[in-house]
């Protein structure tokens, strides 16, 4: 009965801890709708713990996806790596955690070039935290969106039979997961513009108007914070490039949104 009673009572000399942590990362997450990416994560990194770490690299990476792409440096991507890999230690079931890491993971590949991603492993890395997050929330719609995005990625940048034989990565089935993901959220704003412009850096030829379709539908959906902002107004530019650009306007309008200005480039590129 003692032991009980002792209990209950440092349960409830916890709960100020508790109620103040939860009001300050809802706090931090009021600032990540404000657009104050690096506020938000100041914030969220000093109250520590899986949800507080995970906000912390989502809303550094929205900021140097988003922001300040030309700010964006590799070692800024290998740290919210590692901190989404401490989120992930910290509660393994942490489905967001996975794909904030897979997230940074994905931006460092791009800020590396293809053979340093290759032989880093990174994609592999990136899918492995993709299927954990579907293995422990099979509906999450970013999950489906971001798996998606990956095979299709594989595929434009290393061309069908390379995706495949090096890390099985269809387009087909890249197009079925973002299709599944717009099933499961068909009103994300972000997800139909995502989708837009994978499919228009995939082939214009062929998804032109696919992409337009999907674009239309992210700015008729009311945005529900700066990030959804930000991602109408690239929508927003990327569909004036399929409407009205010529070749040359549109390549520069897919670059800009899917590549980072200090990337290390092909040699041939160079």
């Amino acid at each position: 009965m003692k032991a009980r009673v002792a209990i209950a009572v440092i349960l409830i000399a916890l709960l100020p801890v508790f109620s103040a942590s939860a009001q300050n990362l809802q706090q931090a997450r009021a600032l990540y709708d404000a657009g104050k990416f690096l506020a938000a994560a100041e914030m969220a990194q000093a109250l520590g713990g899986s949800p507080g770490l995970t906000l912390a690299v989502r809303a550094t990476l929205a900021h140097y996806a988003y922001v300040e792409r030309a700010a964006a440096r590799p070692e800024i991507f290998a740290r919210m790596n590692a901190l989404a890999d401490q989120a992930v230690q910290l509660d393994a079931r942490n489905a967001e955690a996975h794909l904030q890491s897979a997230v940074a993971l994905g931006y460092r590949g791009r800020m590396s070039g293809p053979m340093p991603a290759h032989f880093a492993g990174y994609a592999k890395d990136a899918r492995t935290h993709m299927l954990a997050a579907l293995a422990i929330e099979p509906e999450n719609a970013w999950a489906h969106a971001m798996l998606g995005a990956w095979h299709m990625e594989i595929v434009r940048k290393g061309g069908g039979f390379m995706a495949r034989s090096l890390y099985g990565a269809r387009l087909d089935e890249g197009l079925k997961l973002y299709r599944r993901a717009l099933e499961l959220e068909p009103n994300n704003l972000v997800l139909h513009y995502e989708f837009g412009l994978a499919l228009a850096a995939q082939d214009i030829k062929k998804f032109g108007g696919q992409s337009q379709q999907h674009l239309r539908i992210a700015l008729a959906l009311p945005p529900k914070n700066a990030f959804e902002r930000l991602a109408q107004d690239r929508a927003r530019a990327l569909l004036n490039a399929l409407r009205t650009g010529g070749k040359g306007q549109l390549r520069e309008v897919i670059v800009a949104q899917t590549e980072f200005p200090h990337a290390a480039q092909p040699r041939a590129a160079r």
